[in-house]
Parts: structure tokens; C-alpha cells; sequence
């Protein structure tokens, strides 16, 4: 047995061999199938990513030929690329040695190219990825455009950029810097933000920085002002703007902004708060000013505790200067009035003019012993004073109310009231002489004023004791009028007429004004009817006033309309002149009184326009036809610029807005030929006429 197995063993050994061998051929003809496959796939896969990409993409042989190309590097250059020079889609700028792409049409564009050595199916290539950068150099131009227009409008316009690193404190500063501070480029240009801080103003530097590290803080943008050190030592007004930026962790790292200079800004706006807050002829505080003042002292219980003490002084004889001499005397008058009253108190003290010939004195800690003899002293100096003007000599008196500031006082206006009435009761009481508030005195000639008052007014409407005149006004362009003139109330009493701001105030005080505006309207109706009948053609324009309560009446609007229908007069004949004061205090009143005027056809004129501080900001919701330039700004008007900017503005703003400008106390033709250089439409005033009685005149019978 031993002897058959022996021979078979080598048998068996090649079969296996064989077998193992078949075994192997089949394993390894697998693999190469499944490389194939594998390989086949690969390549399908690399020509979809090779075609897809957005950018070009080509690849060239170490001969510089052309082997392969994607479809976006066909379509960037506008043809076929296979077996092309590669060389032939690129020029250069030989300024710059840029590379720049060139299309098969012969343009050229800004490209990005990124070579690469690569293994392609076996060849050693070239694999180039190209990008067309057009769109990016553009926006980079644009940016550095930009920026150089800012650098340009902020050098012209003196505007100082900076560039601030808040972790270093380094300050990037644009030349406009020497232009502002006066101090040369090359000395900022290593300057940090601490000594920029060192130069604000020592009274604006807390606050200055407070703002500065609140922005930083809260990432919020900057405005700050403060006053800085010129280099040749002067302070000037700075405007900081900026913004903070932050970095990925949200550090706050950068703080980009501008510096304006606003000096002037601040110069024009500190004189236009000195404006509103002081008189422009005597240059004292103003009435505003004046009650806002002791309204502080009264709530200050500290200066509550010291005595104080208020004078209402009242000129006696002021109204008769003005109307014998004109406003350019009385204003005289005034400014000579406020020296003489100033040079008897003390600086710690404060001199008001109140309106028209009124002033105010406020006498801080100060018995009332004192205050009665500071007050008989002003008295004493007014009494003993002589105007002069021209060849006329003028005796001047005052009469001064008094009251004692204590702490029963509870407002400004309960204060007011008394120091009125105290002053009220000198007048009555004779003139030049000081009147001290009593409670109980004061009340009983308080009431005795006002019933003198109102039965005098009451008297001379009931007699027919107020006459109109009228004043004309002078036309300085084409105009649809022929006569042109303003209606004035006039009161008769024996011994002579009462000029309007003799009764009128009182009158307003006590809401009779009313009652004369209607008797001065229907009186107006009345003699015009006649003069159209007798000539229906007649291009005339006559103004008549109206006073706020009037306006603010309720059934003012009807009365005017029956008289419409009463009296056969054309309705643009008419014109109703209401103060800026009244108009503003009844806004509403005023708007729906001007709408129904405009309606009938009448025309509106706004009076005293600039006296008050929103003058401009009002007048779009008073649709005038007229502004009535206050005269306080044309009585200086040959000397004072400030009166000419505001007459200019005033006439600039009319003609915006289509409106006719009327310029008041014309006083000569030097301020006539002025006025007429600036443009205004209408003057009236001494210089163009007088006024003078209406029924004297041809107007009535013409």
C-alpha cells in the first residue's frame, strides 16, 4: 500500500499547483478589471470637475502646446484653444510687466493665473487656472476713487479725518489737521490720542473724554464739541464725529471719524441766543430773559432766604419825544436812559427793558430800605435828566412800582403783576415818584386804574372819540396798486389826542380790543364805500390791524363777512394785518381767520415778522401774502450789519416763497435807497409819509 501512495504524491503536489496558479490568473484578472473600472470612473469623474469649473483652465505639454482646455476657458477666450501656443493668450504691460489676458477678438483683460507642474494621464503638463479679475480691479478702482474724493472734499471743506488704534493709542491724522490747529502735519503725525486730550479746554476735557469712553463702551457712535488750543493760542470750537469698530472677538480696536472746525457756527449761534435773550437797541436782557431769571430765584430756596427786590420803572414822557421827534430820537433816548439807570446800580444787579419805554430792575440781596433808595435815586437822576435832539430840550420823568421779594411770592407772574400795579398807582398818583407794594393799599388802586382805564376807553367809543389816520405805503416794484396805506387807530380826549400805545396796551389788558378792532373795521367800511362808488375801478389797498385777542375771538370771521355783505366794497381791497406774536400765540385761530380771508379774496399781511425767535420756522403755516419787517431792524439798518443780515434773510426767504416784503420806520433815503438795493417790496415810515387824519385827506372825497 505504502508502495502505490509513494508514486501518486508528485501527482498531487502539480495539481495543486496548477490549481493554486488558475487561482491566482483569476484573482489578478479581478484586480485588473476592477482598476479598469476604478480608472474608467476616475477619469469620468475628473472631466465633470474639469468641465464645471467657473474658471479657466488650461494645460499645455512641455512644448508649450495646448493639450486641454475646459469650456470656461473656451468661452473667456472666445475659441477653440486645443493645440494653440498657450503663449498666445497672454500679453504684457511693459510698464508694469502685468499679465493681461487676450481674446481671440484682440481684447484684453486684467486676469489672475495660477500655475501648476502636473502628471496628466502620464505626460508631464502644465495645468494653468486662470480668473478673469475685471470686476475686482474695478471695484478697487472705485474704492481708491472714493477715498481720494473724500480725501479731496475733506481737505477743500477743512475737515480733519482721523484714523485711531485704540489698543496702541496712535492717531492716523489727514492733512487738514495743520489747516484747524495751526500746528503742522509733521508735529502729529506721532501725536496719541492723550496728547490731543491735552490740548481740549480744561472746562470741556471731563466731559469731552466721558463722551468718548461712553461711545467706546457701548459701540455707539461719537458727537462731541469742546474748545481746543489753536497753535497761535486761541481757543477754538471743535465738532468730533466717529465711529467704533470692532474685531472678530467683538474688541473694540479702531475708531474712524472726522474733526470740523465750528467756530463760526458757534459765534453765530451764540449771538443769535444773545439775540433772543437781550433788547437789540439798549442791548440789556430782554423780558424773556429778565422773568426766566427771577423765576430761577424764586425756585432757588438758598437765594429764597436773602432779601431781593424788583423795580418796574415806566418812563413819563417818552411817547411825547417819539411822536414830536420820531423813533430815531426816542430810540436815543432809551440808549441814554439805560446808561444813566445803569451807572446807579450794582453789577450783582440786573437791568431789563421790558417793552417799549419799560424797564425791569432786579436788585439781588437787598433790603427794602435800600431798594427804596436805589429807586428815589432813579427816580431823582431821570427827574433832573434833559434830553436834547435837534433844537429841542425834553424833561424826562419815570414812575417806579417796588416790590419786595419774599418768600409769599409764588411766581413770576404774581410778582409782575404787583411791580405793574405798583407802577400803575405812581401814575396815578402824580408821576416821578416810587410806589411800594402793599397788598391791601395796592389792591384798591389796582382797581382804581382799571376802572379809570375802562371807563376812559368804554367813554371814548361810546362819544365817537376815536378817529383813523392812515399812512402811506410806498411801492419799490411793479405793483397791483395804485394807493397803498395802512389804517391807524387814534383816540381824542380833551387836551389832545392818545397814541395807540398809550390805550392800546390797556385795552389788550383788559379785552377791549375786541370792541375797537370791530368799531375801526366797520368805520374803514364805511368811508371806502363812498370812494368805490364814485369810482368802482379804483386799485386801491388799505390795511387795518388786529390785535391777538381779536384774532383769537370767535365770531370775528363772521363779523367780517357781514360787513361784506353790508357794504359794497371789492374784498382785495382789503388787507388785515396781524402781529407775528399773535399769530404764533393763535396759531390755529390765525391759520383758519387767514383761509377764510383768502377765500373772500382779502389779502393777509404778517407785522412785526423777526421780532420773534421761530419767526422762520412758522411762516410755512401762515400762508401770507405780506411780511411787515419788524422796525427795530431797519431803524439801524445804515449801521448795524447784524440788522442787514436779518432784513436780507427776511427778504430772501419772501422772495422764496413768493411773498411780498414791507419794510417799516423808514426814517430817510439813504435807508430808503438800502432797502430798494435789498430787494424790498413796499417801505413805509417818516421818510415816505407822515400819518395824518383820513378824512382831511382827498382820499375820502377822491
Amino acid at each position: 500500500m505504502q508502495d502505490v501512495i509513494l508514486p501518486v504524491l508528485p501527482v498531487l503536489g502539480l495539481l495543486a499547483v496548477v490549481v493554486w496558479l488558475w487561482r491566482d490568473r483569476r484573482r489578478q484578472r479581478g484586480i485588473a478589471e476592477r482598476a479598469e473600472a476604478t480608472a474608467g470612473a476616475s477619469v469620468e469623474s475628473y472631466r465633470g470637475l474639469f468641465e464645471s469649473l467657473v474658471d479657466a483652465v488650461v494645460i499645455e505639454d512641455s512644448d508649450g502646446q495646448i493639450i486641454d482646455a475646459n469650456p470656461a476657458a473656451t468661452e473667456l477666450f472666445g475659441a477653440s484653444l486645443w493645440g494653440r501656443e498657450a503663449a498666445s493668450l497672454a500679453v504684457s504691460d511693459p510698464a508694469t510687466g502685468e499679465s493681461f489676458g487676450l481674446r481671440d477678438n484682440g481684447t484684453v483683460f486684467p486676469q489672475e493665473v495660477r500655475r501648476n507642474r502636473v502628471n496628466y494621464f502620464g505626460v508631464s503638463a502644465d495645468l494653468s487656472l486662470i480668473r478673469d479679475i475685471t470686476e475686482r480691479r474695478n471695484a478697487e478702482r472705485s474704492v481708491r476713487e472714493s477715498e481720494e474724493r473724500y480725501r479731496i472734499v475733506a481737505e477743500q471743506t477743512g475737515t480733519i479725518v482721523y484714523d485711531y488704534d485704540v489698543l496702541t493709542g496712535h492717531v492716523t491724522w489727514s492733512g487738514a489737521i495743520s489747516t484747524i490747529t495751526g500746528y503742522s502735519n509733521e508735529h502729529f503725525q506721532n501725536v496719541d490720542a492723550d496728547e490731543w486730550a491735552r490740548l481740549i479746554h480744561p472746562d470741556d476735557n471731563a466731559d469731552a473724554l466721558a463722551r468718548l469712553d461712553a461711545a467706546r463702551r457701548a459701540g455707539a457712535s461719537l458727537t462731541s464739541e469742546y474748545r481746543f488750543r489753536h497753535r497761535g493760542g486761541d481757543w477754538i470750537w471743535l465738532e468730533q464725529r466717529g465711529v467704533f469698530l470692532r474685531n472678530d472677538e467683538g474688541t473694540v480696536v479702531r475708531m474712524l471719524g472726522s474733526i470740523s472746525d465750528i467756530t463760526e457756527r458757534k459765534r453765530i449761534s451764540n449771538e443769535m441766543l444773545w439775540q433772543a435773550s437781550h433788547d437789540a437797541l439798549t442791548g440789556l436782557v430782554n423780558r424773556h430773559e429778565f422773568e426766566d431769571r427771577i423765576g430761577k430765584l424764586l425756585k432757588d430756596r438758598r437765594a429764597r432766604r436773602h432779601p431781593h427786590a424788583l423795580l418796574y420803572l415806566d418812563l413819563d414822557q417818552f411817547k411825547v419825544v417819539n411822536d414830536t421827534c420820531g423813533h430815531r430820537a426816542g430810540d436815543q433816548l432809551l440808549r441814554q436812559i439805560t446808561g444813566l439807570v445803569t451807572s446807579r446800580i450794582r453789577d450783582t444787579d440786573t437791568l431789563a427793558r421790558l417793552g417799549g419805554d419799560e424797564f425791569g430792575v432786579l436788585l439781588a440781596d437787598c433790603l427794602l430800605p435800600d431798594a427804596i433808595e436805589v429807586a428815589d435815586g432813579l427816580i431823582r437822576i431821570i427827574n433832573e435828566f434833559r434830553f436834547r435832539w435837534d433844537d429841542k430840550v425834553f424833561s424826562i420823568g419815570a414812575s417806579i412800582g417796588l416790590v419786595d421779594i419774599v418768600d409769599e411770592v409764588d411766581s413770576v407772574a404774581t410778582l409782575f403783576s404787583a411791580a405793574d400795579s405798583a407802577c400803575y398807582a405812581a401814575k396815578d398818583g402824580g408821576r416821578n415818584r416810587v410806589v411800594v407794594y402793599h397788598a391791601a393799599d395796592v389792591d384798591i388802586a389796582e382797581r382804581h386804574s382799571q376802572m379809570t382805564l375802562v371807563s376812559r376807553i368804554t367813554s371814548a367809543l361810546e362819544e365817537e372819540r376815536f378817529d383813523l389816520h392812515f399812512q402811506r405805503i410806498q411801492a419799490l416794484c411793479e405793483d397791483d396798486f395804485d394807493e397803498h396805506f395802512e389804517l391807524l387807530l387814534r383816540m381824542r380826549e380833551e387836551g389832545g389826542g392818545v397814541m395807540p400805545d398809550v390805550f392800546i396796551p390797556a385795552a389788550e389788558r383788559y379785552n377791549l380790543m375786541p370792541s375797537l378792532d370791530r368799531w375801526a373795521a366797520r368805520r374803514a367800511f364805511t368811508e371806502l364805500e363812498p370812494m368805490f362808488a364814485a369810482d368802482p375801478g379804483r386799485r386801491l389797498l388799505v390795511a387795518l390791524n388786529l390785535s391777538g385777542t381779536t384774532l383769537g375771538s370767535e365770531r370775528f370771521t363772521e363779523y367780517v363777512q357781514q360787513l361784506f355783505e353790508e357794504f359794497d366794497i371789492p374784498a382785495k381791497a382789503i388787507c388785515w394785518e396781524i402781529t407775528e406774536t399773535a399769530a404764533i400765540a393763535n396759531l390755529h385761530k390765525a391759520r383758519e381767520f387767514i383761509d377764510a380771508m383768502h377765500a373772500l379774496g382779502c389779502r393777509i399781511a404778517l407785522d412785526d415778522f423777526g421780532s420773534g425767535l421761530s419767526s422762520f420756522a412758522y411762516l410755512k403755516a401762515l400762508p401770507v401774502d405780506y411780511l411787515k419787517i419788524d422796525g427795530a431792524f431797519v431803524r439801524d439798518l445804515l449801521t448795524d450789519p447784524v440788522d442787514q443780515a436779518m432784513v436780507s434773510a427776511i427778504v430772501r426767504v419772501g422772495q422764496a416763497m413768493g411773498i411780498r416784503t414791507i419794510a417799516e420806520f423808514v426814517d430817510s433815503e439813504s435807508a430808503l435807497e438800502m432797502l430798494r438795493a435789498m430787494g424790498v417790496d413796499y417801505v413805509q415810515g417818516y421818510a415816505i409819509h407822515k400819518p395824518q387824519p383820513w378824512k382831511s385827506t382827498r382820499l375820502v372825497n377822491a
